[in-house]
């Protein structure tokens, strides 16, 4: 039986990590912790920058959803005016078309 190549190897079930062969680490030697530190310290760095830019993305929605309330608010107002106007104009058109009767 020959030993399994890379083109032999028909799917991730085949492959076998770390973790299959129940084997762990070595001892944390002060390296791997200086390391370990390296990392989490970069991972906060972007982190906290990415923070950052959401912070400044939610306060350009906030302002741009307080200008959206505005326009609308207003144009409802003048929409309401418009139909004031119209249905005022209408009744007295009825009210002078009243008199004349054929």
């Amino acid at each position: 039986m020959r030993a399994k190549g890379a083109s032999d190897v028909r799917g991730a079930s085949d492959v076998r990590g770390l973790h299959n062969l129940n084997m762990r680490e070595g001892p944390v030697t002060e390296s791997n912790k200086l390391l370990r530190l390296y990392q989490l310290s970069v991972e906060k760095d972007s982190t906290t920058k990415k923070l950052e830019r959401i912070s400044g993305q939610k306060a350009q929605i906030e302002a741009r959803l307080a200008e959206i309330t505005g326009t609308l608010n207003s144009t409802v107002h003048k929409l309401e005016e418009m139909v004031n106007k119209v249905s005022s104009q209408n009744q007295q058109t009825k009210s002078r078309n009243a008199h004349f009767k054929y």
